[in-house]
């Protein structure tokens, strides 16, 4: 009679954890499924405007942006332009007067999904120069493996 006491009580032990793995499973999953895909939001919301490098379009490439500017900036800038250029901040006003006065139109967007996006440029960014440094890396492979240059006399 103990041993199957035993038993019951291992059996329901083994559900209660097994229950309680699985409720922290769902739970995680869900807050990974929640969180902002920062590329999705990019090209939905940005990608019209403005690259994710330093090239330039109707605004300015984004490349380096959280290095130029505070979050806090971001945020302001892009819930709404016009209140921070009409507050004389000098970077705002520098970007609205190189870009034809065209101020950047308002977005009411989560403050989540800004800092997604500000993440997938960062993430962009550090690929870029991964990048440019494998390609320069190549070429100058290449140069040392690439045949002597002969010189011909005239």
């Amino acid at each position: 009679m103990k041993s199957s006491t035993n038993y019951k009580r291992g059996a329901m032990t083994a559900k209660i954890v097994t229950t309680m793995i699985l409720a922290l499973i769902l739970s995680v999953g869900n807050e990974l499924i929640a969180q902002p895909n920062g590329e999705t939001l990019f090209k939905t919301n940005c990608a019209s405007c403005h690259f994710a490098s330093n090239k330039k379009s109707t605004g300015p490439g984004l490349a380096g942006l959280t290095k130029r500017r505070s979050a806090e900036w971001i945020l302001k800038w892009v819930a709404n332009s016009n209140e921070l250029i009409a507050s004389g901040d000098a970077d705002a006003v520098a970007i609205y007067a190189e870009y034809n006065k065209m101020p950047m139109p308002p977005f009411a967007m989560p403050e989540e999904d800004v800092k997604a996006i500000m993440t997938y440029l960062e993430q962009t960014e550090a690929k870029l120069a991964e990048k440019a440094k494998a390609d320069s890396l190549a070429k100058i492979e290449a140069a040392k493996n690439a045949p002597p240059v002969k010189k011909t006399e005239r």
